[in-house]
């Protein structure tokens, strides 16, 4: 099976960011975060993740 929002998720791991903190940063509780990743993310919402996870790393 392939895993949906790969980018994403691997940028979460380079960038030592957690999933529960982009959720929260995000602002959506982790469990509905989790099940929003399960499908493609595109456009606005994709690139808003993706900043957010430059954010959050940029911070530590």
């Amino acid at each position: 099976m392939k895993k949906r929002n790969k980018e994403i998720r691997q940028r979460m791991d380079e960038k030592n960011v957690r999933q529960w903190q982009v959720a929260e940063a995000y602002g959506m509780d982790e469990g509905k975060f989790s099940r929003m990743m399960r499908h493609e993310l595109e456009g606005e919402t994709r690139m808003l993740i993706l900043t957010i996870i430059e954010e959050l790393a940029a911070k530590k």
